[in-house]
């Protein structure tokens, strides 16, 4: 009798309906419950069909993966497979939700570290890395560049600032000596900035990307959820503006508790044929002589492209052309959102024609 009871139990575990962790989201979340990914294996047990019969009851376990773990009956006795689908992939009302709250949360003020690292052909190219302060339409980015190979050249700091429609740029002057100038052709113009605007970024969440939940993490005292895209090449890269290049092979972020993004993480790649210039200690040296001949001072990264040129053809140094795969990879860490910054104008910026 016990081994036909037994028997009967596995019988009604293996034909019993499965419910995806997914199917739960959509039968008990409403639009405006955050995603809370800890409630998840509590709502798909509610939903489960429990297992009864004679007086005993088959418990099936959730696992914090987002599914649910094989159960053995005992020794010498084949798993029951009780695990649903484990994949849990966002409806596009969850995913413009994501975005809605996080655009809202940044739009006062708040602050965001990028970081962004590429390669062409293998090869680490320069890296960059900007701390952002943004308060309502007024934006300040401090760019660092730090080139590769290491000790190929110095590293070198700038500083974009965008008030009241007036950009500003702190950038080596004459002498190499750093100052602020006041682009009197710019107004409104956020193109100015050599980076966009991170809030921007918001815009490139797609539910077409099929955000899956990958698990929580804490950081900051907070709960935050892993969400991965699929297909990340479904994301348009228009918002993302000059930080992806090509198609985007990866896009990661993580939300709070509230669904408000706190990181993005994204990669991109681009194969085009191509020029490249490889400058070794002489070759650098060289142009860097030149430049300075025609007035041109500051680091050859900093310099604008039709100087460089003209430096080039009058050296002769001539850039090696080939078929280029650049990729690229960009993290986006938010701060202080909604905590007032301070971004102003800067004292004593001299006046230049930029952009027109």
């Amino acid at each position: 009798m016990p081994t036909d009871l037994s028997n009967q139990i596995r019988s009604l575990i293996d034909v019993a309906e499965q419910v995806s962790a997914h199917e739960v989201l959509e039968r008990t979340r409403t639009t405006d419950t955050p995603i809370n990914p800890m409630k998840v294996s509590a709502r798909w047990r509610a939903h489960r069909p429990l297992l009864v019969a004679a007086s005993t009851i088959a418990l099936v376990g959730a696992s914090l993966g987002w599914g649910l773990s094989a159960m053995h009956s005992g020794p010498n006795h084949r798993v029951a497979r009780t695990t649903p689908p484990s994949r849990v992939i966002l409806t596009a009302t969850e995913v413009h939700r994501i975005a809605s709250r996080s655009t809202d949360a940044a739009a006062l003020s708040g602050t965001a570290q990028v970081t962004e690292t590429s390669s062409q052909n293998g090869t680490p190219q320069s890296s960059n890395s900007v701390a952002v302060t943004f308060d309502g339409t007024n934006i300040d980015e401090k760019i660092t560049v730090n080139p590769e190979p290491a000790g190929s050249a110095a590293s070198f700091a700038t500083d974009d600032r965008l008030v009241d429609g007036q950009f500003y740029i702190y950038t080596p002057g004459p002498g190499d000596v750093p100052e602020w100038l006041h682009d009197t052709n710019s107004t409104n113009d956020a193109s100015s900035m050599q980076f966009p605007d991170p809030r921007t970024l918001y815009a490139a969440l797609s539910p077409n990307a099929e955000f899956e939940v990958v698990g929580t993490s804490g950081a900051r005292g907070l709960t935050l959820t892993e969400l991965r895209a699929l297909d990340p090449a479904a994301i348009e890269t228009g918002s993302l503006g000059n930080l992806a290049q090509g198609t985007l092979t990866a896009f990661e972020m993580t939300i709070d508790e509230n669904d408000v993004v706190q990181q993005m993480t994204f990669a991109s790649s681009a194969t085009v044929h191509g020029c490249l210039f490889r400058l070794g200690a002489a070759e650098r040296k060289e142009l860097k002589a030149e430049l300075e001949k025609e007035g041109v001072t500051g680091p050859i990264e900093a310099v604008s492209l039709p100087a460089l040129h003209a430096a080039e053809n009058a050296t002769g140094i001539k850039p090696t052309c080939e078929v280029q795969t650049t990729t690229s990879q960009v993290t986006v860490d938010f701060a202080n959102l909604g905590v007032p910054q301070s971004v102003v104008a800067p004292q004593g910026a001299v006046d230049f024609a930029g952009k027109g």
